[in-house]
C-alpha cells in the first residue's frame, strides 16, 4: 500500500511539472523551466516576510528587526530550523504511536507550526491549520469555534484591502450564531476565551472611530499581528498538550 501510495503520488507530481520540465517543440529536458516553477513555490527572494502577517517572525520585527541583523541565507536557514524543531516531535510522536485522533492533532500542529515559523508566510496560509482545526470540532467545539474567530481577525486587513468587512462581520455572525451550544457546558476555559474577544472589539471599535498617529500609520495593523500572533501561539501549545499529555478541552 505504501509503495502504491509513493508511486502514485510521484506520478502526480510528474504529470503537474512535465509541462514545465519538458520543451515540447524539441523534446529536451528544460531545466530553466523547472526552476522557475521552484521558484515561485519557494519564493525566498522576497525575504522572511511580505505584508505584515501573525506570525512568530513578523511579530518578533516588532522588538527585533531580523531582517537588518542577518542575511537572506541566514534567515532561510534560521526559519527552516525553527520550523523542523516546532514540527518533527509530533510527527515522530505520531510515528510511533498512531491514531486517528493524534494523527489530526498532529496535522493540526504542523500546519499551524508552518503558519508562525516558516518562511515567507501569506496572510491566508492560516486557513490551511484552520481546516483541519475546523475539521476537528467534535473533539473541543468551544476551542475550534474561538479559532476561528481569532483566525477570521487575523486576515481583517486583508479583508478590509479587498472591501469584504461586510462579508467578514456577516460569517461571523453566521458561525458563532451556528457554533453557539459550544459554550454551553464549556467550564471555566470558555470565560478566558471569551475575555480574549474584548481586545478584539476594541480594536476594530478604535479602527472605526480614531485614525492612528502619522508617524505610527500601520499601527492596527501591527497590533492586530502581535494579538493575533499570540492567540495562535495559545492554540499551538494547547495541541501540543492535548497530543503529548492527553489533556481534554471543551
Amino acid at each position: 500500500m505504501l509503495a502504491s501510495i509513493g508511486i502514485t503520488v510521484i506520478l502526480t507530481f510528474g504529470a503537474f511539472l512535465a509541462p514545465f520540465a519538458i520543451n515540447w517543440k524539441t523534446l529536451e529536458f528544460n531545466l530553466d523551466g523547472l526552476l522557475q516553477v521552484f521558484h515561485r513555490v519557494f519564493p525566498v527572494a522576497r525575504g522572511l516576510y511580505e505584508d505584515k502577517v501573525a506570525n512568530f517572525w513578523c511579530a518578533l520585527s516588532v522588538i527585533i528587526k531580523l531582517r537588518n541583523m542577518y542575511g537572506l541565507d541566514e534567515l532561510i536557514k534560521m526559519s527552516i530550523g525553527t520550523t523542523l524543531s516546532v514540527v518533527l516531535p509530533s510527527c515522530l510522536y505520531l510515528f510511533y504511536k498512531p491514531t486517528a485522533s493524534k494523527f489530526m492533532t498532529s496535522l493540526a500542529i504542523s500546519s499551524l507550526g508552518f503558519f508562525l515559523f516558516s518562511f515567507q508566510v501569506h496572510e491566508k496560509s492560516i486557513l490551511l491549520p484552520l481546516l483541519v482545526i475546523t475539521a476537528m470540532y467534535n473533539d473541543f467545539p468551544l476551542l475550534s469555534t474561538w479559532f476561528n474567530n481569532v483566525a477570521m481577525f487575523s486576515l481583517f486587513p486583508l479583508l478590509k484591502k479587498d472591501q469584504l468587512v461586510l462579508a467578514y462581520i456577516a460569517l461571523l455572525i453566521l458561525w458563532n450564531a451556528l457554533t453557539l451550544p459550544a459554550w454551553n457546558n464549556s467550564g471555566k476555559l470558555k470565560y478566558l476565551l471569551f475575555l480574549s474577544y474584548i481586545p478584539i472589539v476594541a480594536l476594530h471599535c478604535l479602527e472605526y472611530s480614531t485614525f492612528p498617529p502619522a508617524h505610527l500609520p500601520d499601527l492596527f495593523v501591527v497590533v492586530n499581528v502581535l494579538y493575533s500572533t499570540t492567540m495562535f501561539g495559545f492554540m499551538f501549545l494547547a495541541l501540543h498538550l492535548k497530543l503529548f499529555a492527553g489533556v481534554t478541552f471543551p
